[in-house]
């Protein structure tokens, strides 16, 4: 998914320095707890959350389980939040900074993350949902080796292989009936590469 660019480098400056110093300028109003969630064993953090007209823009780092390109999950409906019982998902994701160890070792990923939310609910809570944390697919997968892993976890979804373009390109010939053609296009694609799951979870409330 590609991200919205921010009208503003000021702003893009400001996210940046916030997302890697810990030092957020605008941090969600919940309690310190439930800023920094951790789930199979990977640690996540809310650092700032901004309700702008139609949009709320919310920060987030974790750590990285590995040296590949981690992204917030695949597909929109992987980070969504929840309002007064509606949910959005996200909309729009860019990369804002890094966080690394003493020794220089890139350590957590930083995003910039945004849903399109209704305009009359500054002053409500949000539940922000991070399903899954997902690796970047490789240039070149082996779809015979997609399908065997298919099998091996009893999805009851069978592909056919395309040929061109990089990346995985298949075909959905078999899913089970009570599966949506989009459940069966996401379990294929998160089942093709790394997935850490989650949820995390953050509450919180956010300021114009």
């Amino acid at each position: 998914m590609k991200g919205k660019l921010l009208a503003a480098s000021a702003v893009i400056l400001s996210l940046i320095a916030t997302a890697c110093a810990r030092t957020a300028t605008s941090t969600p109003s919940s309690e310190a707890s439930s800023r920094f969630q951790s789930a199979s064993g990977v640690e996540m953090e809310l650092v700032t959350a901004d309700k702008r007209g139609p949009d709320l823009w919310l920060t987030i780092c974790y750590q990285l389980p590995s040296e590949a390109d981690w992204v917030p999950g695949r597909h929109a409906d992987d980070a969504i939040v929840a309002i007064r019982g509606n949910s959005y998902p996200m909309s729009s994701l860019e990369l804002v900074g890094w966080r690394f160890s003493a020794e220089g070792v890139r350590t957590h990923r930083c995003d910039r993350i945004s849903f399109s939310v209704p305009e009359d609910v500054s002053d409500a809570s949000y539940t922000a949902t991070i399903e899954r944390i997902a690796a970047s697919l490789p240039p070149s997968v082996d779809c015979a080796e997609v399908q065997h892993r298919l099998d091996a976890a009893q999805t009851g979804i069978r592909i056919e292989c395309l040929a061109g373009g990089e990346g995985l390109s298949y075909a959905v010939l078999e899913k089970p009936p009570s599966m949506t053609n989009l459940e069966a296009a996401h379990t294929v694609d998160d089942i093709a590469g790394d997935v850490v799951a989650g949820p995390w979870v953050f509450i919180f409330t956010a300021g114009e």
